[in-house]
Formats: C-alpha cells, structure tokens, sequence
C-alpha cells in the first residue's frame, strides 16, 4: 500500500491473517507467497477495514484484523513492542 499516491505518511500494519483457504479454481496458488501477491493486487478491496478483514475472490477467501501505526511515532524497542508486538500478539491469541 506504499504506493497509493494519497498517502502522506508511511504506516505499518500488524495483525492476523487466519481462515485463508485456496478455492479449487486457483491451481495457479501453490505456495503461500502467491495468496500474498493477490492480496497485493487487491489491497484496496483487502484492506478497506482493517479492523475486520472478510476478503474473497474466485481464487481465496481471507479473514484477519489488523492494527495500523504511523511508521514515524515507531522509534525506539519500547514502542514496538507496545504498539506492534503486543496487540498482534492479543490479535493472535484471539483468533
């Protein structure tokens, strides 16, 4: 999402990503990387709630929740684990 030409500041997003399942049409899906990518291609589908991710196309179907953070405010270890590795962590546990 680093390329989107309205973004006017970097932000990073952490979260879960769970129930991916690969639909019988997507033979082209063999290895995780690919789910990736088409996640990529449909970010602004993907990613329109990020607080309750329900994806899917003809190739996969996705749920996660993610939490957003702007990269600037991320400076020091204390802050990534308080703003990044703790709520993924809850997120994990949840799911």
């Amino acid at each position: 999402m680093l390329y989107d030409k309205n973004i006017k500041e970097p932000t990073i997003y952490s979260g879960v990503l769970y129930n991916i399942e690969k639909k019988p049409e997507a033979k082209w899906i063999t290895k995780f990387e690919n789910v990736m990518v088409n996640l990529e291609n449909n970010d602004y589908k993907v990613f329109k709630n990020i607080k309750k991710i329900n994806y899917e196309n003809m190739y996969l179907k996705i749920q996660g929740e993610l939490v957003k953070n702007n990269l600037y405010k991320i400076n020091d270890s204390e802050t990534i684990v308080k703003k990044i590795i703790k709520p993924s962590l809850e997120l994990y546990r949840k799911h």
